[in-house]
């Protein structure tokens, strides 16, 4: 029987320990060692058992021990210094401090999960936990951001295995979890939800010196199933999904307002939060802006993040669905629906498939970024429909590469090894600093990984213990010894989709029991992950695994452990010798559980996809051969699982149990140690976070607030622009060009011979632009060599380089048609020089160009010859 109410009664500090308070209200502690040691002094056995949570701990530490701790000099000692640091890191100059002295910006980052301790179970997968160490990373720079959220009073669903290996889901609210988070009855207010009115309340965590905003629907106030909005991460129908995604993006933008949080730049992490474009737009309506110039105006402050590879990632809902909810809340801020629905809309406004919340994220954001340099090419392709005049390289898509928090993942051991072989703030030091790692002598790296290796085993026997439902197959008698520090760890642990293909290596099941079977080199597979409850594919994989286990009797080496969240993250991570990773190409956008296992020692063994497909050199991991292009889905996964076990067997294995005279794995830590070298700045957060704010955050702010200054006069100048550009850049033409001199091909016997010779080539290009100015566009040549057999530039940089035409003149053109007037004609002049020997191409394009643009393509306007 179960209680149909729970509720928590907290402990009374003495006076003495109550900075202990103040400590346990800052999630801080979920990476901060030092603060974690102190929570396990008070109580080791409890501190663990109440997974790690501080609050729930204090609840539950006996009041004899409190006082004890309080009579305990050593320990108030390292509270009060404890204490002190955290409010030094609250208030001390970092990195956005000192690199902008003169600049105060502020930046609200809004993402529909946030991943930032297993004892805030806000998260579901990636997506959530990149979003926590962004905050975390964030915290450590000084980078002024306040986080945007939903409060989830039951979490994402705990996985549980029943005996068939079928993933079974449960929710339930943690009381435990109310004790991270603080209210205030001020930071109340509504949001209208078709015919209704939805109050919500805003719960705060702080995460360092970051506010982490998270909007709850759960009130007395609110009507099921009003309340119910806020239940469960990624629950419930289209409809409930709908609601979640009005409250993060209208509800977002109010609880900043009562919160007194007013950005400068908004962030979307992913089109979840989409509507606050909305809210932002009806506000600068309310200041007077026409609706053209309040588009300009929100899309100076909005930035959106893509994470997203495919269409079927992408939110999207029916028009009827977004009238009926969205219809009179438009009405009031005096949005018309058919602007709003052209927002998202596949195509031009005017054709309403379904309402694509990706196409409004980009629509009405003055900046757009990928997750991967890989991906920023999936992603020009995927939303190249927004942009039909471009070409694929000239999309308004970047990237920048995800990071994770470093100090959230590594191990103790090894954050010690990396402290003194460099400094105390590695995860912030530069690239070049790194070379110093060459020099960790191969024994301290061995005993720090050993260290985590040993926990890791640890907990497969705790969970082994624990029986079948948290392994997820019955281990075999022999399961306590059948993992030793001596074995070749392999691990695989993220969400559980087909894509992802976890069960790509049992296409050849035989292979895979030799390779399990072989007592002289034990190998173990450990997998972990959680499979969408609506997505029995991916449940099916998570059977497929656990069966294998069990009918050919590895259970004690292939083993799937349930419930994957952040503390099981940790052991894989830290434990583990080799992190696999099998995505079917280009379907990983980014992926950062490699950059954590990466963090820690552990090699990763990857298809070229992602960040792997970015950082791949060689020598700092292992990746099997992709399939080549042609073959169907099948043909694929059977290429690349026989590459996959070729790469296993001739190097991983090899690798890993070569040792030298002294029984030390000297040329696999000499792997390990280079690749930590190489990889630890480029996936550090910090490093992902500094990009962000330098390349993205500063520029947008600093341009923001220079269209908004005297009234918008910058801005309503810009909008009108754009407004007169769009009207009359239709009927722009490329009238003619030609060679005004020099067009033949250079001597072969002198090209690269030392008394080179080459002919300078000039064209004159003749633009017809009626209307437009020439200072309105550029005039462009592009001109370099082309791949073989093809019109295709090999570098669409290089040919852009340093061939913008010059202005000479304008002149009248006669159309011959006596009931027409002649036509305004541009005169251009672009020269380039032919160098070198080879097969050359160039073309001639014009777009439109003003320096207040955010981007020389965003209007996506575009003519060539």
């Amino acid at each position: 029987m179960r209680a149909s109410h729970v509720f928590s009664v907290g402990s009374t500090l003495p006076e003495i320990l109550a900075p202990l308070g103040e400590i346990v209200a800052n999630l801080r502690w979920a990476w901060h060692v030092p603060s974690a040691e102190l929570f396990r002094w008070i109580d080791p056995e409890l501190w663990e058992a109440t997974q790690r949570n501080p609050a729930a701990l204090l609840d539950r530490v006996p009041a004899a021990r409190l006082l004890e701790l309080a009579r305990d000099p050593r320990f108030v000692e390292q509270l009060n210094k404890i204490d002190a640091d955290l409010r030094r890191h609250k208030t001390a100059s970092g990195y956005f401090q000192l690199s902008y002295p003169k600049e105060n910006y502020s930046i609200a980052y809004f993402s529909p999960e946030f991943g930032v301790t297993e004892a805030l179970p806000q998260y579901s997968g990636g997506l959530g936990v990149l979003a926590g160490d962004h905050l975390k990373s964030a915290s450590s720079l000084g980078i002024p951001i306040t986080g945007v959220g939903l409060y989830y009073r039951d979490g994402y669903f705990s996985q549980s295995i029943r005996s068939d290996g079928w993933q079974v889901e449960s929710y339930f609210h943690d009381p435990d979890m109310d004790r991270l988070v603080s209210s205030n009855p001020a930071h109340r207010f509504v949001i209208p939800l078709g015919s209704e009115v939805v109050h919500v309340a805003v719960r705060i965590a702080m995460v360092g010196r970051i506010q982490l905003a998270l909007l709850d629907t759960d009130l007395e106030e609110n009507e099921v199933p009003l309340r119910n909005i806020s239940d469960r991460l990624y629950g419930g129908d289209v409809t409930h999904r709908l609601f979640q995604e009005i409250l993060l993006g209208i509800g977002g933008v109010r609880a900043l307002e009562v919160l007194g949080v007013k950005p400068d730049l908004f962030h979307m992490n992913e089109g979840h939060a989409g509507f606050l474009t909305l809210e932002r737009i009806g506000g600068f309506l309310d200041a007077g802006l026409t609706m053209a110039e309040a588009v300009e105006a929100t899309r100076a402050t909005t930035m959106f993040t893509t994470h997203t590879p495919v269409p079927a990632g992408i939110d999207r809902f029916p028009e009827a669905l977004l009238e009926q909810y969205l219809g009179p809340y438009l009405t009031l801020r005096g949005i018309k629906l058919e602007d709003f629905l052209g927002f998202g809309s596949v195509s031009a406004p005017g054709s309403f498939e379904e309402f694509n919340m990706a196409n409004m994220g980009l629509r009405l954001s003055g900046m757009a970024n990928a997750v991967s340099l890989e991906h920023e090419g999936v992603s020009r392709e995927l939303f190249s429909h927004l942009w039909p005049a471009l070409d694929t390289t000239q999309i308004p898509i970047g990237h920048v590469t995800n990071g994770v928090h470093a100090r959230s993942w590594v191990s103790p051991e090894v954050d010690e090894l990396l402290s003194k072989s460099l400094l105390d703030s590695w995860p912030e030091a530069d690239a070049k600093e790194y070379d110093r790692l060459l020099s960790i002598n191969f024994s301290d790296l061995a005993t720090a990984k050993r260290a985590g290796k040993l926990r890791l085993i640890d907990e497969i026997e705790r969970r082994r213990r624990g029986g079948a439902r948290l392994v997820g197959a019955e281990l075999s008698s022999s399961a306590p010894g059948a993992i030793t520090p001596e074995s070749l760890i392999i691990g695989f642990a993220r969400r559980f989709a087909p894509y992802k293909r976890a069960t790509l290596l049992m296409r050849d099941k035989e292979r895979l029991l030799r390779l399990l079977r072989n007592p002289e080199r034990p190998v173990v597979f450990l997998f972990a992950g959680k499979a969408h409850p609506a997505d029995d594919p991916g449940k099916q994989l998570i059977q497929d695994l656990v069966n294998f286990a069990r009918e050919n009797g590895v259970s004690d080496r292939f083993i799937f452990l349930a419930d994957y969240d952040i503390a099981l993250a940790r052991f894989l991570y830290q434990g583990c010798d080799v992190w696999l990773n099998t995505p079917r190409r280009p379907l990983e956008a980014s992926g950062t559980s490699g950059m954590k296992a990466a963090m820690n020692g552990t090699l990763n063994c990857s298809i070229l996809d992602g960040w792997w497909a970015e950082c791949f050199d060689g020598q700092n991991g292992f990746a099997p051969l992709s399939a080549p292009e042609g073959l169907d889905s099948d043909e694929v996964d059977d290429f690349e699982a026989a590459s996959l076990f070729a790469t296993l067997e001739d190097q991983v294995i090899p690798l890993f149990f070569a040792t030298d005279a002294t029984g030390l794995r000297a040329r696999w830590y000499e792997m390990v140690r280079y690749s930590m070298a190489d990889l630890v700045p480029f996936i550090s957060g910090a490093r992902m976070v500094k990009q962000y704010t330098d390349e993205l955050y500063v520029p947008m702010a600093r341009r923001a607030r220079a269209l908004f200054a005297d009234g918008f006069e910058k801005l309503k100048e810009l909008s009108a622009w754009k407004s007169k550009v769009t009207s009359e850049f239709p009927g722009v033409q490329i009238y003619s060009f030609e060679v005004a001199s020099g067009m033949g091909s250079p001597s072969p016997t002198n090209v690269g011979s030392e008394t080179q010779s080459y002919e300078s080539r000039e064209l004159h290009i003749e633009v017809s632009a009626e209307g437009l100015s020439h200072s309105d566009l550029v005039v462009e040549l592009l001109y370099g060599p082309v791949l073989v057999g093809s019109t295709e530039f090999s570098s669409y940089e290089k040919a852009r380089a340093s061939y913008t035409g010059s202005y000479i003149t304008h002149r009248e053109l006669d159309t011959g048609d006596a009931q027409s007037d002649a036509k305004e004609v541009h005169l251009y002049r672009v020269s380039f020089d032919c160098k070198v020997g080879g097969t050359f191409g160039y073309l001639v394009q014009v777009f439109p160009y003003n320096e207040l643009l955010a981007h020389e393509f965003e209007m996506g306007l575009r003519i060539h010859s």
